[in-house]
């Protein structure tokens, strides 16, 4: 990782298009702050262009405006590889160097997106969110008669919206603090109120139509599944998109192939295929159960990070060698990886040192054989009759008839001596520079061509001997390796399919003791018969393992204090996922788990 230093500027594109800058506030040994520079534009400023940029502040939602700024941990937050570093500049005054808020690199970019996106709402979206009391309660209609929620609902769900009924367009504006939203099926008015209710941002679309035309909205972060979905058109200014990898969605029209969107496909199998249209994504993520593979996302050759997450086991990537096609990658996260080949990743760049020249002796000078002159008897000379001159008119060419030679003239005779030899003139030596040594061409480096230049590799989960390879493998090599959770091989071969195996990371006693109540409740309901006649009798029989399940995750919290928010999802997950196998109502396990737990 690179070295960090106060003052750094980094430019980095923001989620729905354009630049900003941020800057380093403080350093220490294991974190980074860092706030956002107030500057953005469609294209990477120069260090010139931020001298006297002050620091960016955010107010939304907030008594008073704050520097957008947080504090990052280097050990769990590789650096973003299109963060671009173009020097150093002073820290504005007034500019802490330290916070007591952690996140990761590109928070506070994104808070100041965000700050931007609020102020352009319209003024009368905003006022009638200022005069709303969030704990006021207010009677609405939600498709099937009145109810009572909260004037400060943020999040509503009309998945049950009648299919036969229109959307109500006056139902949004009595919501404003509404910014998330879930729908279901066609279209029933949806879109129209979208675009006259600017505040929803995020949107969770299930059974959608064949085509979801979300151009004319202010949705940043769509969610779209449906078996008969096959064309999203998504609006200027998207963040991310969420897609189903169990469906044949063929098309998605973004701005820029995708370049200033995450894509997230969850529900992923082996056979899942993205659609077209989003070839400069950057960013991806692929999430599915205990398979994935790498053709499914080898074709996003722009990408810089890939995030592969395994929700179980065994946490294979089938097809790895279709990542060399993701020549962009520089960042590659992984989540549960148990099942994962080391050798299958992509390599470190092999460097190999140029050959020596070839030693050769220099050739000694080649050496001509001397003449031996030509011998011929005594006697007298060769006598020819002199031939007369060739007579040619001055000017005139050589004239010969048609069809005859050219005649010549005989040549006098040679006059030698009488008795003598004819001596031949001597032949000097054939003289040959010295040979030079052979001199071999430089060999260029060996790289793992073609195929990714990795910057970091994030893994959260393996097994030890995995991780051990890994270390080996990267050793010496530049690439950043961020490994946690590891485990040995024999406890995954007894809690691989736990879904409390994680638990172990942060506390091994406490995750031992979640993993062991929770096989214990598997093999007592393997033991059941399922009951003959009504659901009742299914719940009668579970109850006391169920029961006891929970009993024993209260003890875990009360001996450990390891349940937190999410943990207590987790433990809701797994005991939902129990009570269904045993046949029990999910409406009475739901209620089941509520009344038996203390955390």
């Amino acid at each position: 990782m690179r070295k960090i230093r106060v003052g750094d500027v980094a430019v980095a594109p923001l989620p729905g298009g354009g630049f900003g800058a941020c800057q380093v506030s403080g350093v220490l040994p294991d974190t980074v702050t860092i706030h956002a520079l107030d500057w953005h534009g469609p294209r990477p400023p120069g260090l010139d262009d931020l001298r006297g940029a002050g620091p960016a502040t955010v107010k939304r939602h907030r008594v008073r405006a704050e520097v957008a700024r947080t504090s990052v941990s280097r050990k769990h937050n590789p650096m973003p590889p299109d963060f671009e570093w173009i020097g150093n500049l002073p820290v504005p005054a007034g500019v802490p160097d330290t916070v007591d808020t952690w996140s990761g690199w590109r928070t506070p970019l994104l808070d100041t997106v965000l700050e931007r996106e609020w102020v352009e709402l319209p003024e009368e979206v905003l006022a009638a969110r200022r005069r709303s009391r969030a704990a006021d309660p207010l009677t609405i209609d939600l498709g099937n008669g009145p109810v009572v929620v909260s004037a400060g609902l943020d999040d509503l769900d009309l998945t049950a919206w009648p299919a036969d009924r229109p959307m109500d367009p006056a139902l949004l504006p009595l919501l404003p603090r509404c910014h998330r939203l879930r729908w279901s099926g066609p279209d029933r008015g949806l879109v129209a109120a979208l675009r006259r209710h600017p505040m929803i941002t995020d949107l969770t679309w299930s059974d959608a139509p064949e085509i979801v035309d979300l151009r004319e909205t202010r949705v940043r972060h769509p969610a779209v599944s449906g078996k008969d979905c096959r064309e999203i058109l998504l609006p200027t200014g998207t963040h991310s998109l969420q897609l189903d990898g169990a469906d044949e969605i063929r098309r998605v029209q973004a701005d820029d192939d995708g370049r200033w969107l995450s894509l997230h496909i969850v529900a992923a199998t082996p056979h899942s295929v993205p659609p077209s249209g989003l070839a400069g994504v950057r960013s991806v993520s692929l999430r599915g159960a205990g398979v994935l593979s790498a053709a499914t996302i080898a074709g996003f050759t722009e990408a810089h990070t890939l995030r592969l997450y395994w929700e179980s086991a065994p946490g294979r990537l089938d097809t790895p060698d279709a990542l060399a096609e993701m020549t962009g990658l520089r960042l590659l996260e992984m989540l549960d990886a148990y099942g994962l080949n080391v050798e299958a990743l992509p390599g470190p760049p092999v460097q190999t040192p140029p050959r020596p020249p070839l030693p050769t002796p220099p050739a000694p000078p080649r050496q001509a054989l001397p003449s031996a002159p030509p011998q011929t008897p005594p006697g007298p000379p060769l006598q020819t009759p002199p031939s007369p001159p060739l007579q040619t008119p001055p000017g005139q060419p050589l004239q010969t008839p048609p069809g005859q030679p050219l005649q010549t003239p005989p040549s006098p005779p040679l006059q030698t001596p009488p008795g003598q030899p004819l001596q031949a003139l001597p032949t000097p030596p054939l003289q040959t520079p010295p040979s030079q040594p052979l001199q071999a061409l430089p060999t260029p480096p060996l790289r793992t061509l073609p195929g990714p230049s990795l910057q970091a590799l994030v893994v959260d989960g393996l097994r030890k001997s995995a991780a051990r390879a890994l270390r080996a493998r990267y050793r010496g090599s530049g690439v950043t390796l961020m490994l946690s959770g590891a485990k040995s091989d024999s406890w995954l071969d007894v809690h691989l399919d736990n879904p409390f195996r994680d638990w172990a990371d942060d506390d091994p006693a406490a995750g031992d003791a979640a993993c062991k109540a929770y096989a214990a409740a598997v093999q007592a309901l393997g033991t059941l018969t399922a009951p003959a006649g009504p659901a009742a009798a299914a719940a009668a029989a579970a109850e006391p393992i169920l029961r006891e399940l929970v009993k024993h995750l209260n003890a875990v919290d009360n001996k450990f204090d390891i349940i937190d928010t999410l943990r207590r999802e987790e433990a809701g997950d797994a005991f939902m996922n129990l009570a269904a196998r045993a046949g029990v109502p999910p409406a009475q396990a739901d209620e089941w788990f509520d009344t038996w737990r203390d955390f």
